[in-house]
């Protein structure tokens, strides 16, 4: 084989085994979205329990679960003067950016939502009462136990968008979800 057919074939070598590895490249993303959302819910909930150490009380917020949405993210990025008047950033959030036609992973520029990496925001519970103990929205063990000893809990419906196991509602066993309190 002369040169030409070595580097014909080398050639050739190399794009079937980019075409192999290309899209394992390209679900990088889908991949190592749980873990990234696992961090996401955990600086979420150091955000709020910052903003419990410098104000003594957590953001007064309409309910106490609720989305990661707009007027939560303005009070924890400063920007809601009213609730945070020392305009103290507790946390910094990219912008989402949008995947197949949906927002992901960062704060929606339309509603101010945190979006998780699958589009959906997180979901916040906060202890509204002050007594250290918030109830776990999970209705099995595999969450963990009834009563969550914290001020505030964090989690993500996980990739299906469904809260706990989608074919038992509200419960965790085999769901996707992510737990700040696991």
């Amino acid at each position: 084989m002369n040169w030409v057919g070595k580097v014909a074939l080398g050639v050739f070598a190399a794009v079937v085994i980019l075409g192999i590895f290309f899209p394992m490249v390209e679900d990088r993303p889908t991949f190592c979205a749980k873990p990234a959302a696992h961090n996401d819910v955990q600086q979420l909930t150091n955000a709020l329990k910052a903003f419990y150490t410098e104000y003594g009380h957590y953001p007064e917020i309409s309910r106490e679960c609720v989305p990661s949405d707009g007027r939560l993210m303005s009070i924890l990025k400063g920007e809601d003067h009213e609730q945070n008047p020392r305009k103290v950033v507790f946390i910094e959030v990219q912008e989402a950016r949008k995947k197949s036609g949906r927002w992901i992973n960062g704060i929606h520029p339309q509603t101010g939502a945190w979006l998780d990496p699958y589009g959906a925001p997180f979901w916040v519970k906060i202890d509204t009462d002050y007594n250290g103990i918030i109830p776990n929205p999970y209705s099995d063990a595999k969450a963990g136990p009834r009563e969550i000893n914290a001020g505030v809990i964090v989690w993500s419906a996980g990739k299906d968008g469904i809260f706990g196991n989608p074919n038992a509602h509200g419960q965790f066993q085999n769901s996707d979800d992510v737990l700040s309190w696991q």
